[in-house]
């Protein structure tokens, strides 16, 4: 059925669906109207008939008047004090009777309150929807508030039961979302200028890594623009991925914004590594050394051949450390044990996910979790816990790997000075 265009056109804009762009390159693109209803179907919206188009139209326009209160609301720190829509349905002359309210509650748990008699309240807008009158009215803050989340708290009453359900009160919760008008911007910037490099960490090449740039090619890159003047070093987001064509190696893709990937260790540094013979003789032979500048003189980095061959190397980190540090307790075994205890619940889930994938792409073949039977689709399903308490040293694991690259990353800026900066986002690009 070809819908009309002029619902469909309207639904899409009230949506915000663009209907043209220009890309890159000054190219017009037209929105058309299978990709306009393919996004609103996407956003759960009916559009199969003129019918659904019209009613879908209709809720979306009047739902701020139907729902009371926006249940969040973006504003810009430059523009306060705010001012707060709020819409109810009241037959004529109940509003004379109506007493609001409101309270504002900062994230540290500050809260200002305030009261509006009836007499004080403003009717900015009337409004029939199906029959029905709606009244507008605004209430004023009267401070200048921080960028931050806040709780909007409004309570109305009435002596009369004018409210859904025959109730005298009604109580509405709003988030309201203060920000800046633009990025930070630090204060070396503000009056000045800095310039530096970025590059996809990944990519780098070196004499000693194994295929992969890792921290200690990072380590060396910011130095080196330390010492001609440089103010930051831009890398790829760190994300762990992965690192298997099957599943995807895109930085931009992973599957955790809160854990990075192994791919970035240099092994030869793990503490356990070099207090090993063993390890350190493997490393050192003729056969290990091919291997790594094979993987070096590959024309594309080789994400699973580099991944393979340093966990290879990493499992056996994690026995010897285990066996010397985590069961005897020592310093460094103690350290792990803080990192752990103080990552909690999220590091927890997510060395459970690394180690179930492991055994599902083991056993099963299945790369992806929703391929796994569906009993370990929850992490804290019965199936999922059996699990962990059945490979408590695999989670273990992949517990260690992190802390290790949390080590080495911070290891990385260790002296450096304040305009390169030591921080990396857990979101997003990483700039440092």
């Amino acid at each position: 059925m070809e819908l009309p265009e002029e619902l469909l056109d309207e639904l899409a804009g009230l949506c915000g669906i663009m209907p043209e762009y220009y890309d890159i390159f000054g190219n017009k693109h037209i929105t058309s109207a299978e990709t306009k209803k393919a996004l609103l179907r996407a956003m759960k919206l009916n559009v199969d008939s003129r019918e659904d188009l019209a009613a879908e139209i209709r809720r979306l326009r009047w739902s701020a008047w139907e729902n009371c209160i926006d249940p969040v609301r973006v504003l810009s720190v430059n523009d306060q004090p705010m001012t707060i829509p709020l819409h109810l349905q009241l037959e004529e002359g109940q509003e004379s009777d109506l007493s609001i309210s409101w309270s504002v509650e900062d994230e540290d748990g500050g809260r200002d309150e305030f009261e509006v008699p009836g007499e004080h309240l403003r009717l900015f807008e009337e409004q029939m929807i199906g029959g029905r009158r709606y009244v507008k009215m605004i209430v004023e803050d009267i401070s200048f508030r921080n960028i931050g989340y806040y709780i909007l708290r409004v309570e109305f009453r009435h002596p009369r039961r004018v409210f859904p359900g025959g109730k005298k009160n009604l109580v509405k919760i709003s988030r309201t979302i203060i920000t800046p008008d633009s990025c930070y911007l630090p204060p070396e910037l503000q009056e000045g200028r800095i310039w530096g490099v970025s590059f996809d960490l990944y990519s780098l090449s070196s004499e000693r890594n194994w295929g992969a740039g890792d921290f200690t090619d990072l380590d060396v890159v910011v130095g080196w623009v330390d010492s001609l003047g440089g103010g930051f070093v831009g890398i790829n987001p760190l994300h762990a991925v992965p690192n298997t064509k099957r599943e995807g190696i895109s930085p931009y893709s992973p599957v955790s914004r809160l854990y990075r990937n192994f791919l970035y260790l240099d092994v030869e540094k793990v503490p356990d590594v070099r207090e090993s013979k063993e390890l350190t003789g493997t490393l050192r032979s003729d056969l290990f050394r091919e291997r790594a500048a094979g993987l070096r003189d590959r024309e594309f980095v080789d994400y699973e051949g580099v991944a393979s061959l340093k966990e290879e190397i990493l499992l056996q980190a994690f026995r010897i450390f285990y066996d010397r540090h985590y069961r005897k307790g020592t310093p460094r075994g103690e350290e792990f044990r803080s990192y752990v205890a103080r990552e909690g619940e999220s590091l927890d889930a997510f060395a459970l996910y690394r180690a179930l994938g492991d055994h599902m792409k083991a056993a099963r073949n299945a790369f992806a979790w929703q391929s796994w039977p569906r009993e370990y689709h929850d992490p804290c399903a019965a199936a999922a816990r059996r699990f962990r308490r059945s490979n408590w040293k695999k989670v273990l694991y992949h517990k260690y790997v992190q802390w290790l690259i949390e080590g080495q990353l911070r290891e990385a800026f260790r002296g450096v000075p304040p305009m390169i900066s030591a921080r990396t986002a857990r979101t997003g690009d990483s700039l440092l």
